[in-house]
């Protein structure tokens, strides 16, 4: 039998909580932390639990005895198992924490009791880990009833009428939390005081850029599975559509610090195409190469034009690749993979699907060749009957 003081280590000064190596980049006043629904958790580089508040505690498991400060993380992911009585089905999810510990990620799991958690580390001073523990329940319902609405393919439903008209009631306050928390973190009015407010203000500010995204391209998947878009073609050339989709994606390629080699020459032929969603498409097959690319690296976009078959434009990155058997899972919403890039959250599985669906509407394809290592060519093949001849 497995017993508690035989699996949490002493404190000793090697793992004592209270060393000022461990506890140099500590919150202050830890305190205040009690009263968040957010679990935070700071983890000693060799993986001892240096301190936690009740919510993070309460993400383990009833009862708050696992998660104690001198507790290993694997054992409290052994014990966490122990106490749901699941120890041999979650292998999985203790393999996946402590890679999101190792490589500073994330990693999601539904609890016993039937809430969705996701924890994400980030890296402190002294090689410390901050862990952040949130309830992602209501966004597992949502993704849920999404792909409910998409299989059933009825516009006249209430989810489909309310998800089609959710952007304005959810974009309002998202802009309100995005709007006070950019002018707090910019100290616009004056000093904040303590180091940690300001970087907790860009937690809030990123994390509601996320949201806001994610609403968007929701309700965009909502309006294309019920064909409530219709494309509005007229001639434009490829040299205006590459350079629109640059623009477009530009912010995005600066922060990931991810050059993007345009490669198509101002000669090429003209499309007949809408400009918006074949713009938004590349756009989105573009932001998937930079989340694939480490920083300094770039993407290659190029077009190459095929009179039988039609002009095709290539994404091309030198990032990590896809695995062979996650090609066809990746096309679904809400599969996504982690982004390899530091400086570019991973998103909420969007991209391809969006890109997919928009890229259909003009009787365009997506063709992905992709290994492991080496990197992807996303291809868009815009059929010869779209080609505008000289």
């Amino acid at each position: 039998m497995v017993r508690w003081n035989e699996l949490v280590q002493p404190l000793s000064p090697d793992n004592d909580p209270t060393d000022d190596s461990r506890s140099a980049s500590l919150p202050e006043p830890w305190d205040m932390l009690e009263g968040l629904d957010v679990g935070i958790g700071l983890w000693s580089h060799d993986g001892v639990l240096v301190r936690c508040n009740s919510a993070y505690q309460r993400a383990f498991g009833p009862g708050a005895s696992v998660c104690q400060p001198g507790a290993a993380l694997q054992q409290v992911l052994v014990l966490a198992c122990m106490k749901t009585g699941e120890a041999a089905s979650r292998n999985d999810w203790v393999d996946a924490f402590l890679a999101a510990f190792r490589n500073c990620g994330s990693t999601e799991w539904l609890s016993a009791e039937g809430k969705w958690w996701r924890a994400q580390f980030s890296p402190r001073p002294g090689n410390q880990r901050l862990c952040r523990i949130l309830d992602v329940s209501m966004e597992k319902r949502l993704e849920q009833e999404c792909r409910h609405l998409a299989s059933v393919g009825n516009t006249e439903t209430p989810l489909a009428k309310g998800l089609a008209h959710m952007g304005h009631e959810l974009r309002t306050p998202l802009n309100a939390i995005l709007g006070f928390s950019d002018l707090i973190r910019s100290e616009a009015i004056g000093p904040l005081g303590h180091a940690s407010y300001t970087e907790y203000a860009h937690d809030i500010y990123n994390s509601g850029q996320v949201l806001l995204t994610a609403v968007d391209r929701i309700a965009l998947l909502v309006k294309l599975e019920a064909g409530l878009i219709r494309p509005q073609s007229a001639n434009v050339s490829c040299k205006s559509l590459a350079l629109s989709t640059i623009e477009a994606v530009s912010a995005i390629a600066t922060t990931a610090e991810v050059l993007i080699d345009d490669q198509i020459p101002a000669d090429s032929p003209a499309l007949f195409v809408d400009q918006h969603l074949l713009t938004s498409t590349l756009a989105h097959l573009l932001e998937n190469a930079i989340a694939a690319t480490a920083v300094g690296s770039s993407v290659t976009l190029r077009c190459v034009f095929d009179p039988n078959e039609g002009l095709a434009f290539e994404v091309r990155d030198t990032g990590t690749g896809i695995p062979p058997d996650q090609l066809a899972a990746i096309r679904e919403p809400f599969v996504r993979l982690d982004s390899a890039n530091p400086n570019f959250a991973a998103g909420v599985g969007m991209g391809l699907p969006l890109a997919d669906r928009m890229a259909s509407l003009l009787n365009c394809t997506i063709a992905l060749d992709s290994t492991p290592g080496t990197g992807t060519c996303a291809r868009l093949l815009v059929p010869s009957d779209r080609v505008i001849a000289e």
